[in-house]
């Protein structure tokens, strides 16, 4: 597993992150710093889209920001399984 010295280096933009909550993909848009984007209550905020393994967005995704930690049980932040 990959070690990340920062959250921006973890959502880096163009980067294809598969989610095992969601059991999908999100490639990268942008990261944002407070209040770009419409996160005003965070330090960062990350914007991305629905997509297939190989980063195409699927049918009818649009962008999503969050600022929901990689893996909010861990304190580290670990590479599962990132295709990019």
């Amino acid at each position: 597993m990959t070690q990340f010295n920062s959250l921006e280096e973890y959502f880096a933009i163009g980067r294809v992150i598969y989610s095992s909550y969601w059991m999908k993909y999100d490639k990268v848009l942008s990261f944002n710093r407070p209040g770009i984007n419409g996160c005003n209550y965070c330090d960062w905020s990350v914007t991305v889209i629905e997509c297939d393994v190989n980063g195409n967005p699927v049918n009818g995704a649009k962008p999503r920001t969050h600022c929901t930690h990689p893996d909010i049980f861990k304190r580290e932040w670990e590479e599962r399984e990132v295709l990019s």
